[in-house]
């Protein structure tokens, strides 16, 4: 039996915004660091002539592109002696 949708009020694109801020935190980078590269990003895919679609498919890869990923954060690349 199908459950009825819920809805949260939290919409996908805030989700992964969030998500990339605690990557910033992860990877030594300043707050909304990766936010600051996706609207470079989507800009220029705007300017180019990117249409929506593409537009939001650019908006996600630039958000998630390092969401998870902590090998480079500040401690990770410290050499033990």
């Amino acid at each position: 039996m199908d459950q009825p949708e819920i809805d949260s009020g939290l919409r996908l694109a805030e989700l992964v915004a969030t998500l990339s801020l605690a990557t910033d935190l992860g990877l030594g980078q300043p707050t909304e660091h990766i936010l600051r590269s996706c609207l470079i990003a989507v800009r220029l895919g705007d300017r180019i002539g990117l249409d929506e679609g593409d537009r939001a498919a650019l908006y996600y890869v630039a958000l998630l592109a390092w969401v998870g990923c902590m090998v480079d954060s500040h401690e990770g690349r410290q050499v033990v002696r």
